[in-house]
């Protein structure tokens, strides 16, 4: 082999080294991080940064150009959903970073052939260096054109859209199936009269028939801004009391179980709620996983419940400071006076509350009207021909 060729073909691969070199160090990264705004597929979304525990992915081997970004979310009226972009950013980068490799590898091939074509006197290593570099530019054509081969067969191809996740929203309730609760003494009559509810916000009106959407709505907002607080698992009393108060029924429980086969025991009908009827739902009992409230009609609810925000606000509608734990309302009851306005359930009914009814039941409760719950009530039991 000349001399003249030897050197040449040093002097292609010190370049080749250099090349790479000068890529991997000079790399730089130019994806914006934690931007406000997004573009996730086709769909330009504005979010806003959550405050999540979520470390990002650490690689053992640095890819140029791959900065992970936030996790973002965005709530609408379906929900609360998180994304996730750490799988298109890898998969971008990695597409990225092989193009480049491709790039250096056929730019190199192409000089090193170069040098052979310059250093052959003729021949058939001439025309082999020539097929060569054509080859290179083929293979270079072939990765600059992929991302619009691709899109041409499929555009869902080409698109990185981060991992779109739905958040379970809690909901922190008593488990009031299993509790029976000592029955208070009621006497009134079907239709309100100056009973439980009645004491607190007067006679059921008669401009309203009984067991009506507008009566149900009227008596449950009197009743929340009347800032009501009651003890540990009196969802199923207080949706007794409720469906007392409007004229639906006289029956009364304090076992969730036990006052929906009370109820269906009389004609009452069960049906599933579903996402199409949510909003559309008659006056009746709705029922959840060991928790039951009072569908109001028109996407609308009445419940006893231990939510923090429903707590916090009665807090600050009633100017209190009543705990939201049964057994510190049961140690120091002061603080809980203002809101405590039905005898015989205010958050200290019993020493067994206490001890949170065997750890079954804890948190006092508020009453509350509210829109309903997206994915929490599977069932309602209603009058029958509602």
């Amino acid at each position: 082999m000349p001399k003249k060729y030897r050197l040449h073909k040093k002097i292609g691969i010190l370049f080749a080294f250099v090349l790479i070199f000068s890529f991997l160090s000079h790399s730089n990264p130019t994806q914006a991080q934690g931007s406000e705004e997004t573009n996730y597929g086709q769909q330009n979304i504005l979010l806003w940064e959550f405050d999540l525990k979520v470390k990002k992915p650490l690689l053992e081997i640095n890819i140029p150009g791959l900065r992970f970004s936030n996790v973002v979310s965005t709530t609408n009226e379906t929900g609360t959903y998180y994304f996730i972009p750490w799988i298109p950013e890898l998969i971008s980068a990695l597409y990225n970073f092989g193009i480049g490799i491709v790039s250096i590898v056929a730019v190199i091939m192409i000089i090193v052939q170069g040098v052979h074509i310059i250093a052959s006197r003729g021949g058939e290593g001439k025309s082999a260096s020539y097929k060569k570099i054509g080859q290179a530019l083929i293979g270079l054509l072939i990765a600059w054109g992929s991302f619009a081969i691709l899109y041409n067969i499929n555009p869902a191809t080409t698109e990185f859209n981060a991992l779109k996740v739905k958040t379970v929203e809690p909901i922190e309730l008593d488990d009031e199936s299993l509790v029976d609760l000592p029955e208070v003494s009621d006497t009134t009559p079907v239709g309100g009269g100056t009973g439980v509810i009645g004491s607190v916000i007067g006679a059921y009106p008669s401009r309203f028939a009984p067991c009506s959407k507008e009566g149900a709505q009227y008596a449950a907002q009197k009743l929340h801004d009347a800032a009501i607080c009651v003890g540990p698992c009196n969802c199923a009393w207080s949706s007794s009391y409720f469906l007392n108060y409007i004229g639906c029924t006289n029956l009364k429980h304090g076992n969730t179980t036990k006052l929906e086969k009370l109820l269906e025991g009389i004609g009452w009908v069960r049906r599933p709620i579903t996402k199409e009827n949510r909003k559309n739902l008659p006056v009746g009992l709705l029922v959840g996983k060991g928790h039951v409230g009072v569908s109001l009609g028109n996407g609308l609810q009445f419940q006893s419940g231990g939510l923090k925000e429903d707590w916090k606000e009665m807090n600050q509608r009633g100017k209190g400071n009543c705990p939201a734990i049964g057994r510190d309302s049961y140690a120091n009851p002061a603080p809980c006076n203002f809101c405590t306005k039905i005898s015989g359930i205010r958050p200290i009914v019993s020493p067994e509350h206490k001890d949170g009814w065997n750890a079954r039941c804890s948190s006092n409760q508020v009453w509350d009207k509210d829109t309903i719950w997206n994915t929490f009530w599977y069932d309602i039991i209603s009058p029958p021909g509602s």
